[in-house]
């Protein structure tokens, strides 16, 4: 999967490029604000499978940002996974009046994650490695 990952946080888009990379092998595209995740959507040719776009960003910020994606005249505009720990009414009824109906609150397990992108996109083959795994109890979280 060709997926698109837009947060202005370093250590947060580290994390979840990591769980999508290495858990689910998928091929991440980063932007560190909505901007950047603006052009490359926009301007870069590619398709995305997904995006997962955290809502608080300096200049265009997440809702912003999906909102272009919506409503920007793209052909093939991807399924919107907002990463926030905003889940304010009105923040979730803005998401809402866009179309959004997947949201991933931080802190996030790497379950999660590919709960919320199997939601989003489809059946997502479990990680090889992982699925053989006995469970440890309970779900790690991962500060994001």
């Amino acid at each position: 999967m060709n997926l698109l990952l837009v947060d202005d946080d370093p250590v947060s888009r580290e994390i979840l490029r990591k769980i999508l990379e290495s858990l689910l092998k998928h091929t991440v595209t980063v932007a560190k604000d909505g901007e950047e995740g603006w052009h490359i959507v926009r301007d870069s040719g590619k398709v995305f499978d997904a995006a997962f776009i955290d809502i608080q960003m300096p200049g265009v910020d997440g809702l912003q940002l999906a909102e272009l994606i919506r409503t920007g005249g793209l052909a093939n505009p991807p399924p919107i996974i907002l990463c926030t720990a905003l889940a304010d009414r009105p923040t979730v009824a803005k998401a809402a009046s866009l179309g959004i109906r997947h949201y991933l609150l931080k802190p996030c397990s790497p379950a999660k994650v590919l709960e919320k992108l199997q939601a989003a996109v489809g059946v997502v083959a479990s990680p090889p490695d992982r699925a053989a795994e006995p469970s440890s109890g309970g779900p790690t979280l991962v500060a994001l």
